[in-house]
């Protein structure tokens, strides 16, 4: 990383903005204080330039564990919407539910953040990445696909917060 905190800490925050799965390890930040900002910011982890290598070591090692992990649990479930991350498949009321790759990046970072409010810019940055190739209403198109491909959960409902963005959450009782 470079020597400026805090454009490290605007790019970690992009980053994760961008890849919310992804582990971000920050090697060899200036100072404790840009170490804590950049992990404020949302990285993993952050190690000062004068850590000695023994300790970069265990850093990079502990992280690797923690990706392990995770990865061991790529098939989850919401209600009954279930997320196999690793063969990119998505089922919805025990039917296997087709998605094209934007549906699919889409689906990708709705359901990993379920419950939670995700921004439109957000959602842009993920699911068109450095294309930059969306109109002003492509979001709003693709969840009305995505919204129409999971009609058949009984849990769970993709939700439009105006303002906030849009967020996968459980069907209220009526």
């Amino acid at each position: 990383m470079g020597r400026d905190g805090r454009a490290t800490a605007s790019a970690v925050r992009h980053a994760r903005r961008r890849w919310p799965s992804v582990t971000i390890l920050c090697l060899y930040v200036a100072t404790s204080d840009d170490a804590i900002a950049t992990m404020n910011a949302g990285a993993d982890d952050a190690i000062t330039a004068d850590a000695p290598w023994a300790v970069v070591a265990a850093h990079v090692a502990a992280s690797v564990r923690r990706v392990q992990l995770s990865n061991a649990q790529l098939r989850i479930a919401f209600g009954d919407l279930v997320y196999d991350r690793e063969s990119r498949r998505v089922w919805c009321a025990g039917r296997e539910v087709q998605l094209t790759p934007r549906e699919l990046r889409l689906f990708d970072i709705l359901f990993l953040r379920a419950g939670a409010p995700v921004s439109a810019e957000t959602l842009y940055d993920y699911v068109w990445r450095e294309e930059g190739t969306h109109t002003s209403n492509s979001l709003a198109v693709y969840v009305g696909y995505l919204r129409r491909k999971l009609t058949g959960s009984r849990v769970a409902v993709l939700e439009t917060l105006r303002g906030q963005g849009y967020r996968l959450s459980q069907r209220r009782e009526p």
